[in-house]
């Protein structure tokens, strides 16, 4: 897993994004709770098993393209 996240997280740099967000089942518990919490994370300056995941054996987190958005509250009006 932290080889692919390592080719993630290249990947993404070349592409441009600059933030990420963690995203994982909460429920698992463990230290991956620390980092399912929505928050975006600066990909340059994150380190697999570090800021990234893989955090433990068999972690089952993962990273995903983050982008800030305005949220409409009434887009009928």
């Amino acid at each position: 897993m932290a080889m692919y996240n390592r080719g993630l997280k290249d990947s993404y740099i070349e592409m441009g994004v600059e933030y990420v967000e963690i995203v994982g089942d909460a429920e698992c518990g463990g230290i991956c709770l620390d980092y399912v919490d929505g928050e975006p994370i600066r990909i340059a300056d994150a380190e697999i098993n570090v800021e990234l995941p893989p955090y433990h054996p068999n972690c089952a987190c993962s990273f995903v393209a983050w982008e800030e958005t305005e949220v409409v509250e009434n887009p009928e009006e």
